[in-house]
């Protein structure tokens, strides 16, 4: 989930944007790229927020926050740490 900061509303869920909408009304993400700011966690309402921002085609960039409940949190920390340990093994078999 990701909530935009500055323009007061939040994105709507994936399932709600159709196809046609998207190509109309919504611009085309390039990426999105974490700040560096520590994640920061909210024990009331079980979430992580962590600050990211979201990068355009057409060289626009939003900063906001992805939202994490713990499921994703998990989910998240199993496949960035299969991510460094592939790239530690490609480093050591490149020599690099």
């Amino acid at each position: 989930m990701v909530h935009g900061s500055g323009t007061g509303r939040t994105s709507a869920p994936l399932e709600e944007v159709t196809h046609s909408s998207a190509a109309v009304h919504l611009p085309m993400v390039e990426c999105v790229v974490p700040l560096q700011r520590d994640a920061r966690y909210d024990h009331a309402a079980e979430r992580t927020r962590m600050a990211v921002e979201v990068r355009f085609r057409d060289g626009r960039a939003f900063r906001t926050e992805l939202v994490l409940d713990p499921g994703q949190m998990h989910a998240a920390a199993v496949q960035l740490d299969r991510a460094i340990a592939a790239r530690g093994r490609a480093r050591s078999a490149g020599g690099q």
